[in-house]
């Protein structure tokens, strides 16, 4: 960890996590003796010609089960290792490893011991062949020109929102493109295919000649022989007692946007049930039952039967021509609550059917407080119980969501139709009425200027500050989070700012904002994702200048008032700089982005309590914070490109089971999920994170 700010809470920090010697966590391995196997366990040792191998992978990939089913582990630091508890099938067992290119695919079967000959890359620029998509895209050189440095890589960073930069299928121009006068035309062309065409070529547009020139430099010099000269570590001590379990889930040209395995707040709920993603691209609801090792749907139908489908292409992709993606729902960001339903965002309607309590003139309370005219997503959920989908019209645009304490569900908007609002649905509101009005909210973000402690006449946020009122701001809000302590929402999305808003005993009259920017003269931006631990840290990835940052709100000296605009409270703050091992040359940029924060309150994961855990994207990286080891590295190496987890849900399926009974499980899958290694037909991953005591714990 880095750039602690404050004694008081780095105290906290540090009392966040338990000790490492847990019960059934962390330990050091056994350095002597055979592998020990169980019938269910493979396991053996990886020698090259150089001897043992250690901190390499291994992994045994199975399509005998209902859906193809992968397990990884690492060895330790004799080469030794164990895949444990694998389900009965005949699997292909194969070893990678940083310096090694992979070791021939071995069949075998649970309760055998295998061997692996490992094999060291014959050169350079063949183990670089293995290296994740963040190392390569650190050979990507920003060329002088209108925009700074900054700007560019801010813009690359924004692709990498949808995709994995650096993999062998992005690095090269495919040949299925055609045939170019300059590889700056085949950049060109190529951003516009596919069903997001449009999107892509207007963020390469907006770099302006340096963004196509510096792409086609890229590709050029990598055509040209040019690879990674730096190779990414190996995993070490703790690191090595990572188990990865993955299941197929999903559509060869889909995307399942993130997952939901248990509820947030009692991580019991759905034990030993179905983990379930939503899929914007084919409206589906995807599940994985991971004791079956089975996978399915869910079609989300619109309430609107005129909604319109979105997915028209600009060009041909290279891949799927002229097929298109023809989605309406476009559901995505799963939340389950304490019955095991599962709660989305999901469009239902056409955006100019918002319904009139919503608008201005209407007798609504919020609406009168502060309408909504318009609004593009709204809500819903399944229920396991009986295979149904509800929807519910809701004013406010819905993006990520998050449960408080008292079952009120609360969503993001993030500039996407109805903006600057928190929007909530009571959750118990509507399973007593079911009526859509009267089971939601919604407030903006106004600050308490005039110190008096509610919310009366306020300026809006085109207008200066006045003392003597209230002042209303504009902020984004694509990811809330609960505070498990207070039940007050914090949101980010925008810049250097988190904002809290409180929602009181009589919203909307009651709701009051408060403000809070990363300090003056710190390299701090780009907000994204917030989670509160359980003690109310509230923990934020800062995505632009590769930061994680806690914020400690019993430290502010000054919460309202003319002075409470963002900069009041910086002894609040701590910031911890993000470590994968690649950034863009002669920076201290990294070439992967985090996503979304999160927090494992509940040691699925086996590194302890209120554990933050981050996704960096476009590398093959999740990263958790603990105050004993500082950043630990959960790398995923197989597939290449594959390790774009958008969120993290933890479940314990028997406390009584020690590391086997629990576990952090993510989604991993870009936009486009065949430029993964595997190519065309690759499905996505529900992903389940383990830590065992050692690398040999069965």
């Amino acid at each position: 960890m880095t750039t602690q700010t404050g004694k008081r809470t780095r105290g906290v920090l540090a009392a966040i996590v338990i000790s490492c010697a847990l019960s059934w966590g962390v330990s050091t391995q056994d350095r002597t003796g055979p592998v020990a196997l169980d019938a269910d366990d493979i396991g053996g040792v990886v020698k090259s010609a150089k001897g043992p191998e250690a901190g390499v992978w291994v992994i045994a990939e199975t399509s005998d089960l209902p859906t193809k089913f992968a397990r990884i582990v690492v060895t330790d630091d004799q080469g030794r290792y164990v895949l444990p508890d694998l389900p009965k099938a005949t699997y292909d067992v194969w070893a990678r490893g940083y310096g090694l290119v992979d070791s021939k695919h071995v069949k075998a079967v649970p309760g055998k011991t295998l061997d692996l000959a490992a094999v060291v890359a014959p050169s350079p620029s063949a183990a670089a062949d293995y290296y994740p998509p963040d190392y390569w895209l650190a050979l990507l050189k920003v060329p002088p020109g209108k925009l700074s440095e900054r700007e560019v890589i801010n813009g690359v960073k924004g692709c990498m929102v949808c995709h994995a930069l650096g993999t062998k299928a992005t690095r090269e121009i495919p040949e299925s493109l055609g045939r170019f006068p300059s590889s700056v035309d085949a950049w060109t062309r190529r951003v516009r295919s596919g069903p997001n065409g449009a999107a892509m070529a207007a963020a390469l547009g907006r770099l302006g000649p340096q963004g196509a020139a510096m792409f086609a430099d890229w590709s050029d010099r990598i055509a040209g022989g040019e690879y990674p000269k730096s190779a990414p570590a190996r995993p070490k001590g703790v690191e090595r007692n990572l188990v990865i379990s993955m299941w197929d889930w999903g559509h060869a040209n889909g995307f399942v946007h993130d997952e939901s395995a248990s509820d947030k707040r009692d991580a019991t709920v759905n034990a030993n049930g179905p983990v379930f993603g939503p899929s914007a691209s084919h409206d589906m609801i995807y599940w994985v039952d991971p004791v079956k090792n089975a996978a399915g749907s869910i079609k989300v139908v619109p309430r609107d039967a005129d909604l319109q489908p979105t997915g028209a292409i600009t060009a041909a992709s290279p891949y799927w021509g002229d097929e298109t993606l023809k989605t309406s729902t476009q559901p995505r960001s799963a939340q389950m609550d304490k019955t095991g339903r599962v709660w989305i965002s999901a469009k239902i309607r056409q955006n100019e059917k918002q319904p009139e309590f919503c608008k201005p003139g209407s007798a609504n309370a919020f609406a009168k407080y502060f309408p909504l005219a318009r609004g593009s997503k709204q809500a819903g959920y399944y229920d396991q119980k009986t295979k149904q989908v509800t929807l519910i019209d809701t004013c406010f645009t819905t993006d990520h969501n998050d449960f408080a304490p008292d079952d009120t569900l609360y969503f993001g908007s993030a500039n996407n139709g109805a903006t600057d609002v928190v929007g909530w649905i009571d959750t118990r509101a509507f399973d007593k009425t079911h009526n859509d009005e009267t089971s939601q909210g919604w407030c903006p973000a106004v600050l308490d200027t005039n110190g008096d402690g509610k919310i009366t006449e306020w300026t809006e946020p085109d207008q200066p500050v006045d003392p003597k009122k209230d002042h209303r701001i504009k902020f984004d809000c694509y990811s809330p989070g609960a505070n498990p302590v207070d039940g007050a929402i914090w949101c980010t999305g925008s810049g250097r700012q988190v904002v809290r808003l409180e929602r009181g005993s009589s919203p909307p009259q009651t709701c009051k904002a408060e403000v809070y920017e990363a300090p003056a003269g710190k390299m701090i931006d780009g907000s994204r994702g917030v989670e509160v631990d359980g003690k109310g840290l509230v923990w934020v990835n800062f995505n632009l200048t590769d930061h994680v940052g806690s914020f400690d709100r019993s430290k502010c000296k000054v919460l309202n008032g003319p002075t409470a605009t963002g900069q009041q409270c910086p002894e609040g703050w701590t910031f911890h700089e993000t470590k994968t091992g690649a950034t863009f040359p002669g920076t201290p940029f990294q070439t992967d982005r985090t996503y979304l924060m999160n927090v494992d309150r509940h040691n699925t994961l086996g590194l302890g309590k209120d554990v933050p855990v981050t996704h960096a994207i476009n590398s093959d990286a999740v990263l958790a914070f603990t105050p004993e080891l500082g950043q630990v590295t959960l790398r995923v190496p197989y597939p290449i490109g594959s390790m774009f987890a958008r969120s993290s849900h933890g479940r314990i399926d028997d406390p009584n089971a020690g590391w086997k009974g629990r576990g952090l499980w993510m989604n991993v899958a870009t936009y486009a999920i065949w430029h993964q290694e595997t190519g065309k037909g690759t499905l996505g991953k529900a992903v389940k994170f383990q830590f065992r005591p050692s690398p040999l714990a069965k």
